[in-house]
């Protein structure tokens, strides 16, 4: 036993403790500092809408980001990519996607105002931080959006493929029904005139 505890050999098991110690610290740090980003799309948000107008086919999608790294990340854009890779990139500018305003019930209070806008990108997230935005789709009209297959989402770190079948699934509804809404309320108005005597 004394042989093993010589000076050279105590002095050998704490060089390796010491290498070991450091090269586990490196590991963590690389491994909290990589991009991980995890996002999801909100359809149930509260002034989530898609519609049409003279122009596009518009759709403000609410979307969270959480960043789990402790490196801060930049959200630059997000695109819609279809079966045949079609993408469709979202507005880099601000939309207005909700105004609300309310008249103040008693005298001397100011009046209740809130404007709701999409992101301006690029959207920064702090390091292990959060944000909640409304990314903002100019889309063509006259197109089925049933062949999405994935939003990408760019960063100043690589990108992030949201391609979760539920949540895609969910995200083709949510880009479909003021089409159908449009369809059912043409049908009703075709079926609801009267006959011509």
């Amino acid at each position: 036993m004394k042989e093993l505890l010589t000076r050279e050999n105590v002095t050998l098991a704490i060089a390796i403790l010491g290498l070991t110690l450091s090269a586990l610290s490196w590991i963590k740090e690389i491994w909290e500092s990589r991009k991980n980003l995890k996002v999801k799309i909100d359809l149930n948000s509260e002034y989530g809408i898609a519609f049409r107008s003279s122009l596009y086919y518009n759709a403000f999608v609410g979307m969270f980001f959480e960043n789990k790294s402790k490196n801060p990340i930049a959200i630059t854009y997000v695109e819609i990519v279809t079966r045949e890779k079609s993408r469709f990139r979202c507005s880099f500018f601000q939309r207005s996607v909700f105004h609300r305003f309310q008249n103040s019930v008693a005298p001397g209070q100011k009046p209740y105002e809130r404007f709701v806008e999409s992101a301006k990108f690029p959207v920064s997230v702090c390091g292990l931080g959060a944000a909640y935005e409304y990314a903002y789709f100019a889309l063509p009209h006259g197109r089925d959006w049933g062949d999405v297959v994935s939003l990408d989402v760019f960063t100043n770190r690589g990108k992030v493929s949201i391609d979760d079948f539920e949540a895609i699934a969910g995200f083709r509804e949510f880009l479909q029904a003021p089409l159908r809404e449009n369809l059912q309320t043409q049908e009703f108005a075709l079926h609801s005139e009267e006959p011509r005597q």
